[in-house]
């Protein structure tokens, strides 16, 4: 009976840490989810930035095709951050804890 026991109990620790460890991994998951996101969206702002500084540098010595090409990079990587803002934005946290609870 005591072995039964031991086995049993030996048995909960295991499944209990398998679900920790299934958990953390999860819980490791998002935080790189909020970060990429954050850094994405970081980065087409960036560019976005530097596309409007070249913009705005052409406009003054004259090049229209160097300037409509930056104008069309700026529209573009602002697009990019816009959408990806709205995205972040339309994510809701109960979608990630029902894959935490449903994976546990």
């Amino acid at each position: 009976d005591t072995e039964s026991k031991s086995w049993m109990s030996e048995f909960y620790r295991i499944h209990w840490l398998r679900a920790k460890s299934v958990k953390d991994r999860w819980e490791e998951e998002e935080e790189l989810v909020i970060s990429e996101f954050q850094w994405a969206i970081s980065f087409f702002r960036f560019r976005a930035k530097e596309w409007h500084k070249i913009q705005m540098g052409n406009s003054a010595i004259g090049a229209p095709g160097v300037w409509c090409y930056a104008a069309r990079q700026r529209m573009m990587y602002s697009r990019l951050a816009e959408h990806a803002e709205r995205k972040w934005q339309a994510m809701n946290a109960t979608d990630i804890q029902f894959v935490l609870e449903k994976d546990l």
